[in-house]
């Protein structure tokens, strides 16, 4: 499968630089004035004005200039974006001040924007930073991987964005610009090689097909070989192989109707980062853990290292652990411990398709549909201990089906300001489960009875629908007003349940618990023993009887937005925003042992007060923009436990009553001179839980978190790129550049202060890091060439720390890497 996809990513590479010959084009080349991807539109010109660039963003649903937004927006090109190495939604913590990522264990992204996120590891949990792709919706992070292909630019937008992009924007939204269909001819094609064998080919090839269609194609491979390395023998994972494309036409009959569509699909085969083993917190100290286990050495503080067992179980009827017999003649580097089990793999996929249609019905008015679907499938080995034994590992299995209408109507008032009306619905079916097996751990002698592999399923449909309005209108030249509100009402039907793995001790085992709480509660053993498969989780009283959770959670809200822009002078504006924005509840997929951890979190709030300024200065060679706010948070979700008396410390979705979060943010574009460009970002933002507020830490103790910031939210976040261009030859320049990036500690969980606490306070910390890239390289108008180093002072950091099972582990992030690209434009 992978050698067909060389094979075809090299023929239409070859394709490109075919189309590219004059000879070969049946098509006329485009203007000088559409020579978008041009060194003098990337602004390093060394002979061009140093006047700074604006970008023209659609953050309001609209074209205009960034600077025009009376909101805290971070933009970038798409050439920025690859000269700087990102290729994915994690990755802009290098140009958007106040971005945050954390990856978890089951290998769902977690973003947030600041210090707003949800720390939930379900695939099917809804995000607080919702992103998408030209508007149309990706509704959950897993979704978001293949997003940053061929790009015009990507646009985040900070503080609820409820009114003009609905419900799951607590934090705020990310909208990926992508690249267009062509009235001429352009194609373009950029090749990395890095270390650890990495390539990265990216390619696009746009122009018309008839005079009134356009078309455009865009493919990318990313291969790599193995970056982790174990400690303990001879061995390495962590290959990549991630295959994108995209394919659009659009239609321009007249000059009043244009229809864009666009289908998109990426295939994940590479292979899941192992954790970091650093310390022991058994699940339930009374059942034990194996000794070996407990002897094992931690990982070295060293990017590269890591450890992990010979494969992943997909069998449920998995064997006591380290019983296994490997077949005749085969002498495995380290103990089997299944004989049914996968390599670490992925085989995630993902597609979709959106239409676009904008017709104007007047000069002043015009309507916009956008219907879209798309569709993700998860196969996912996840090795969960960071051991050769197996203490916990699981197999991912899951699908998400989004289907999205929008219709609205966009307008003027007469020449002024400007309207949007319209409504939307959107249909979600997702299906997340996965067998977990435990091996030698201390979930398994229950009752003297071994416990084999689990399968938790969590099953929901979502139905959305909206309807939104917004205005913006001039009171005179300088003051202007806006407003904003959308009614959102969401159902979702929920099915979940600790099924048992098919060897039938889950479910033997719940019944011995149903008969234990029976018997603490004063009433007659009643245990029920549901078999192989079938619903184990533990039910309600009087009985305790296994059942499946069932559950509707019907919410609705009103998001709203109002403002105040003022323009003292053409250059600078200053703004005053109150916003209010919800995230809809959810259902957690978690290991469930008792009914009551499968409750859903409701519904939350947050309103946010703002105020910024956008400042042109020095004779247009600085833009500054800033803003200060505060956020009210009520009932923010988060990824909590509960005790439970059997199993100890049970994952469990919970809401915080009261927390509230406040900063500021500073962003500027400086070209001091000619050829010399500088930019940076710098963000503060404080958050806190209010007055009392007990839940379990991560090691099932009880504890007040109380003036506790949240988790996976450092206060400071700044970001800093410089670079100098000079012309060494006539049309062609050299040029060298420098990126920084810092973040200060946060936690990953809330901490446990009371000083009768089993762990440190310490144990999960992230803990700060100054990140340094360095790029040089030649450029002319068609092509250009660069060197870089990332991470260069190879910096070890880790951007998570968990407790799974009875293991404590970190995700480490990339060491150093160093790699040449070459870029071409045809035209």
């Amino acid at each position: 499968m992978i050698r067909q996809s060389m094979a075809l990513y090299g023929v239409s590479a070859a394709a490109l630089m075919l189309a590219a010959n004059p000879a070969n084009a049946q098509v006329a080349q485009a203007p000088a004035a559409q020579a978008a991807d041009s060194a003098a539109a990337r602004g390093r010109d060394a002979q061009a004005s140093t006047t700074v660039q604006e970008l023209i963003v659609t953050a309001q649903k609209r074209e205009e200039s960034i600077n025009d937004v009376p909101m805290s927006v971070s933009a970038a090109s798409g050439e920025t974006l690859n000269e700087l190495g990102i290729t994915d939604t994690s990755q802009l913590v290098k140009i958007v001040p106040g971005f945050n990522y954390t990856p978890s264990y089951y290998g769902t992204p977690v973003y947030s924007i600041r210090g707003v996120g949800f720390l939930d590891t379900s695939l099917a949990a809804s995000p607080t930073v919702s992103v998408y792709v030209d508007e149309a919706p990706l509704p959950y992070s897993i979704m978001t991987q293949g997003a940053s292909l061929d790009l015009e630019r990507v646009e985040v937008l900070k503080g609820p964005q409820g009114t003009l992009f609905g419900m799951n924007a607590t934090g705020g939204a990310i909208n990926y610009v992508a690249g267009k269909p062509t009235e001429t001819f352009r194609a373009g094609l950029d090749a990395s090689y890095g270390r650890f064998n990495t390539v990265d080919l990216q390619g696009f090839v746009s122009g018309p097909i008839t005079p009134a269609l356009s078309g455009r194609l865009a493919l990318r491979l990313i291969r790599s070989g193995d970056w982790q390395r174990s400690y303990t023998r001879n061995d390495s994972v962590g290959e990549q192989d991630f295959l994108n494309g995209r394919a659009s036409l659009l239609w321009r009959p007249t000059d009043r109707f244009r229809a864009l569509l666009t289908l998109s699909a990426w295939q994940d085969r590479g292979e899941t980062q192992m954790g970091q083993l650093f310390g022991f917190a058994p699940l339930n100290p009374v059942n034990g853990v194996d000794p070996r286990i407990l002897a094992y050495p931690f990982a070295p503080h060293n990017a590269r290292a890591a450890d992990w067992g010979e494969c992943v179980n997909t069998s449920p009827l998995d064997p006591p652990f380290d019983q296994t017999q490997p077949p005749f003649g085969y002498n495995p580097p380290r103990p089997l411990n299944s004989t049914v089990c996968t390599g670490f793999q992925k085989d995630n996929t993902f597609y979709s398709g959106n239409l676009r249609i904008d017709y104007d019905l007047t000069e002043d008015i015009t309507l916009t549909t956008l219907v879209g679907h798309a569709r993700f499938d998860r196969y996912q080995p996840i090795e969960g201990d960071g051991i050769i034994y197996q203490d916990y590992e699981s197999l991912q299995r899951g699908h998400i089906a989004s289907t999205f209408v929008e219709a609205r109507l966009s307008g003027t008032f007469g020449g002024r300001g400007n309207w949007i009306v319209g409504g939307n619905y959107q249909h979600d079916d997702t299906w997340d489960n996965f067998l977990q097996t435990y091996g030698g751990s201390s979930a398994v002698p229950v009752f003297g009875l071994r416990l084999g592999p689990t399968r938790p399923v969590n099953d929901q449909t979502t139905k959305t629908a909206a309807v939104f309005g917004n205005a913006e209108f001039p009171i005179t030249d300088q003051l202007s007003v806006q407003a904003g509100i959308r009614y959102t009402d969401s159902r979702k039907d929920f099915y979940g349940c600790g099924t048992d793995g098919g060897d039938g001790t889950w479910s033997l085992i719940s019944q011995q618990i149903q008969n234990f709480l029976a018997f603490v509660n004063g009433l007659p053993p009643a245990g029920v023993d549901v078999g192989p498969t079938g619903c184990a989780t533990t039910g309600p009283p009087p009985t305790f009887n296994p059942a499946a959770f069932t559950d509707e959670l019907d919410e609705d809200n009103i998001s709203w937005r109002a403002g105040v822009n003022f323009r003292p002078n053409e250059a600078t504006l200053l703004y005053a925003n109150v916003s209010q924005g919800y995230k809809s509840g959810s259902f957690p997929t978690v290991a469930t042992s008792a009914f009551s951890q499968l409750a859903p979190a409701t519904q939350e709030k947050l309103i946010a007060y703002e105020v910024g300024f956008k400042a042109g200065l020095a004779d247009g060679t600085l833009q500054l923009n800033g803003a200060a706010f505060y956020y009210d948070y009520k009932d923010k979700q988060i990824l909590g436990a509960l005790n439970d008396p059997i199993f100890g410390a049970l994952p469990a979705l919970v809401n915080v009553p009261n927390s509230n979060v406040k900063g500021f943010e500073l962003q500027l574009a400086w070209q001091p001179v000619e050829g010399l460009n500088i930019r940076g970002g710098l963000s503060h933002s404080d958050s806190k839980i209010e007055g009392t507020y007990f839940n379990f830490d991560a090691f099932a103790q009880l504890a007040d978190f109380g003036g506790e910031p949240f988790p996976a939210a450092p206060k400071w976040h700044a970001d800093a790129d410089v670079e100098y261009a000079w012309p060494i030859a006539e049309g062609m320049n050299a040029f060298a550049g420098a990126n920084v990036t810092y973040q200060s500690f946060t936690r990953s969980f809330f901490y446990n202060r009371s000083p009768t606490s089993i762990q440190p306070p310490s144990v999960l910390n992230l803990p700060e890091r100054a990140l340094l890239d360095l790029r040089a390289g030649v450029d002319a108008d068609a092509w250009r060439v660069q060197a870089w180093v990332r991470n260069a002072t190879n910096k070890y950091y880790w951007v998570n720390a968990v407790h799974v099972n009875d293991v404590l582990l970190r995700y480490a992030g990339m060491p150093r890497t160093y790699g040449v690209t070459f870029t071409y434009r045809f035209e």
